[in-house]
């Protein structure tokens, strides 16, 4: 392969990347700046392409893996301490291909940052004063928490664990990421992602064809990056700076999260039978698309003629992947994101970082086994979301531990004092409102810990194509307003705080101290210099916002907000696509939350990803006892309450709106207009989200439009006060309602027999108490109520079948049974499994951790709706135990 040639860094409006100098730094900066803090920018890096198989696998490519779908849970601890569920596939089996790279290459030889290389770090002049002046505010000697002034991120290294064990990996993860199935158990593996990632490459492990694959060459030209990123907090749309400990905002973002690498990864289309390369341009332009392997031994292929994604990253080249420029001018396909997917890994609990306010940065195992396993759970039941890789605990008598508050075993079992139905304090009620009165005391009947116990410290290594959160661009929309404050050519958002103003006049005075000063930057790809056309725009704080729309467009939404607008730098028509796209996915996040029954518990803009992808699994639940306002966090309130988060996903969507706002006026764009016609568009979608998902699980989804939508409306207003008053079991209701439209299906011509459709739904073929959707006994009113709800629901049923049959007589019609199962899961996460997991994993530090329930679980999540094995269904579908729903730490935390 030709080496790229490598003109002006900025030939034809620049290159998107620009590959920075990879000298070492230490924890919070860089010494590898120029004058103005940027990174300086080497030569080309790489001679000659190697292959990317031979990193992994021989084989086509990541997407043709064997690791098998699913597995045994057989409680044998693998070479690097996992608890098996998986085969051994290191084993060296005829169904394992070769590891023709050693461990971690060619997952080194993937990485590209674009965060790191499209934006820009904090500025040396900043960070000397963010340590020196506020030295006294860092909370005791070698603590890294400081201020952060300015920059889009902090180069900062995690803290390795000690003693590190693998509880639990995904291999559909690993394959996505391209690991080959003896990567996962590789010490480099291990130590990589408990936090050691400078060790990870010094272990000495090698792969199984050493000599037939340049095992080093150029592998230490490729740096591994980490770092952490500064954002700002907003709460249902109100803006707050007290969460910082410096009242500024400065301090606030990744406290214990550190980003360890963006890799970029072809698909599955990049080669087909034979190993023939299908697709792809060489970095000078030639065309590879007839290149081919005619080898019949995979395991044996000509390394010059594999396909090299490595090679498309852009090392010190400068060719533009949209145009084609002089250095390559018909290199016009890149292959991200048309050829390969991205994605970034963060470690959570990696320790701390300069925005880790006073703590100590680390997650315990609990929380990280709770974290795991949902973030692959709502992969499954088909939300958007954060996926996990791994799960390291750091083990042993010598191991890494936390105190964290949390409940004993006295408050486990201490009940909520709730008023009885004959409660002298109710008699003025009805027995309907009394029943809505004590429903709702329950709901919101919470405490906080009551001790501190010592729990073994984890890392959980969480996936996703970005981390973008409406909090990043609101910290920097926020710089912007200040700056214009101090330069009186604006105003701050009159939405904020009363903090706010404070956190104005501190910046503005900070400003003129010489605090977050303002220093001459080179332009980037982001931000030419021939589009500043006012002092706003010169400004650091406005090119520091736009360049992060950029970003932001270019790694969640790059066909409908980057590429049409990027070659123009038509920024205000980028940030009006953003929004549209954003708007969308936020609004099909939060309904599928409502569709499987799951509570965020602390969803604000800094845990809303503009990707619309569920993250940070903190205090979050699944329902067992429904109501509108359930949540299991103690800080919930009644704004994070199950029913209310289209409302909150609609305050963070606001404050994105906001966030851009200035970027749009300052390209030419009315921001009243901007604002009053986005808001109104979500406010309707937002809105109107929580009936379309009510219509899906009542299987009335198809059918005359205006018809069903108008009963499936008045089906729900006669069903949710009895769900609420009844202590309904959200998930046991859909899924046996669902058993009901089966039995008595439209398509089958079933006869409906009411009585019998009660029968079901109340769960008569099983022992009721185990799977009757409610948890009261409802009173003979209440089931005269449910009876006329099923058969006002099956008529509606048949009706909507019906029209779908006349719509396509020649087609098969889904029968709306099988359309209510693939929306209403089967098996969620329950809290008490959750409980059951983690108590078995860290039982004490003198005890061995037990994780098969771990396992046990992951499985479980796998197959949300379908029916599970017999153990399974005898375990897992039920109704949580009474004891659990008012336990701290069960029924709700902290």
């Amino acid at each position: 392969m030709k080496r790229a040639n490598s003109p002006s860094l900025f030939a034809n409006g620049g290159p998107l990347f620009v590959k920075r100098n990879s000298s070492s730094m230490n924890d919070e900066g860089g010494s590898d700046r120029d004058s103005q803090g940027r990174r300086s920018v080497p030569g080309e890096i790489l001679d000659e392409a190697a292959d990317w198989g031979a990193g992994g696998r021989s084989g086509s490519s990541t997407a043709l893996s064997m690791i098998p779908s699913s597995a045994s849970v057989d409680g044998v601890e693998t070479a690097n301490g996992e608890g098996g569920a998986e085969k051994d596939d290191d084993a060296g089996g005829d169904d394992v291909s070769p590891l023709l790279r050693p461990p971690m290459q060619t997952f080194r030889r993937s990485l590209h940052h674009s965060w790191m290389q499209q934006l820009s770090p904090e500025d040396p002049e900043n960070y000397q004063l963010s340590t020196t002046k506020f030295a006294s505010n860092r909370g005791g000697m070698g603590h890294p928490g400081r201020p952060v002034f300015n920059g889009h991120y902090v180069p900062v290294r995690p803290t390795p664990l000690k003693n590190p064990k693998m509880v639990i990996h995904s291999p559909e993860m690993a394959e996505e990421l391209g690991f080959h199935p003896k990567e996962t158990k590789s010490e480099a593996f291990l130590r990589y992602f408990s936090g050691d990632v400078d060790g990870a490459f010094e272990t000495g492990e090698s792969g199984d064809a050493a000599d037939g694959v340049d095992q080093e060459s150029d592998l230490e030209k490729v740096p591994i990056e980490t770092w952490a990123t500064p954002y700002a907090l907003s709460i249902m749309g109100k803006r707050y700076t007290s969460n910082c400990p410096y009242g500024t905002g400065d301090g606030y973002g990744d406290g214990r999260a550190i980003s360890v690498g963006e890799i970029v990864v072809p698909f599955a289309s990049q080669r087909g039978e034979g190993n023939s390369i299908t697709t792809g341009m060489d970095l000078d332009g030639s065309n590879r698309d007839e290149r081919t392997d005619d080898t019949n031994d995979e395991n044996e292929l000509d390394a010059s003629n594999r396909l090299d994604h490595s090679s498309y990253l852009d090392y010190g080249t400068s060719f533009d992947p949209f145009r084609g420029n002089d250095a390559a001018p018909s290199a016009r396909q890149h292959l991200y994101p048309h050829l390969a997917s991205r994605w970034e890994l963060q470690l959570k609990g990696a320790g701390q970082t300069p925005f880790c306010r006073g703590a100590d940065g680390r997650a315990v195992l609990r929380s990280s086994i709770r974290e795991f396993l949902a973030s692959e759970a709502m992969h499954h039941l088909g939300v958007c979301t954060t996926r996990a890789l791994s799960l390291i605990v750091s083990d042993g008598m010598d191991g890494n531990t936390s105190q964290r508050p949390w409940y004993s075993d006295g408050a486990r079992k201490r009940l909520p004092n709730l008023p009885s139905m004959d409660d002298p304090r109710l008699k003025q009620y009805s027995e309907k409102q009394r029943r809505e009165i004590i429903s709702q005391l329950a709901a919101q009947a919470k405490a906080d810990p009551d001790t501190l116990v010592e729990e073994k410290c984890a890392i959980t290594c969480r996936v996703s194509p970005s981390f973008v959160r409406i909090g990043h661009l609101d910290l920097f929309a926020r710089r912007v307003e200040m700056w214009q404050v101090k330069n009186g050519n604006g105003k701050m958002d009159e939405s904020a705080d009363d903090d706010d103003g404070d956190d104005a006049a501190v910046k503005t005075k900070a400003a003129e101290d010489g605090e977050g000063m303002e220093v001459e930057r080179t332009p980037t790809p982001q931000q030419p210099q021939a589009k500043v056309t006012s002092p706003l725009m010169e400004s650091r704080q406005y090119q520091e916002l736009e360049e992060l729309l950029w970003h932001a467009c270019y790694r969640e939404y790059y066909n409908e907000a980057y590429w049409p607008y990027w070659e123009s730098k038509d920024a205000k028509g980028a940030a009006l696509a953003l929004l549209d796209a954003a708007m969308c996915k936020i609004v099909n996040m939060v309904a599928g939350w409502i569709r499987v029954g799951f509570v965020q518990g602390n969803f604000n803009a800094d845990n809303c990803l503009i990707g619309g992808r569920t993250m940070d699994y903190g205090p979050f639940g699944f329902l067992d006892v429904y109501h509108p306002l359930s949540a299991k966090w103690t800080g919930s309130g009644e704004h994070f309450g199950f029913m209310n988060q289209p409302s909150a996903g609609y305050a963070n969507f606001a404050v994105l709106v906001e966030s851009l706002l200035p970027v749009i006026e300052a390209h030419g764009g009315n921001p009243d207009e901007v604002r009053e016609e986005m808001l109104a568009k979500a406010s309707a979608v937002f809105s109107e989200s929580v009936d379309k998902v009510v219509r899906t699980k009542l299987g009335l989804d198809g059918g005359p439009p205006d018809l069903m939508a108008k009963e499936a409306d008045e089906i729900w207003e006669d069903l949710e006060p009895l769900l609420r008053t009844g202590r309904g079991d959200w998930t046991l209701f859909w899924r046996q309602l669902t058993y009901v439209a089966k039995e008595y299906s439209p398509a089958s011509g079933a006869k409906p027999n009411y009585d019998k459709m009660m029968d079901l739904l109340l769960g008569a073929d099983r022992c009721p108490s185990v799977v009757n959707p409610f948890y009261d006994s409802l009173t003979k009113e209440n089931k005269a109520t449910l009876r006329s709800i099923i058969e006002k629901w099956h008529k509606a049923l048949t009706k909507c079948h019906e029209f779908n049959v006349e719509q396509s007589p020649d087609a098969a019609v889904v029968p709306p049974e099988e359309r209510m199962r693939l929306v209403n899961p089967k098996y969620i996460l329950r809290e008490w499994m959750l409980v059951e997991a983690y108590s078995k994993a860290d039982a004490g530090k003198f005890i061995p951790g037990d994780y098969s329930t771990i396992h046990e679980l992951f499985e479980l999540c796998k197959d949300p709706y379908g029916e599970g094995t017999p153990e399974m269904h005898e375990k897992y579908y039920r109704r949580a135990p009474d004891e659990t729903l008012r336990a701290g730490g069960t029924a709700f935390m902290s």
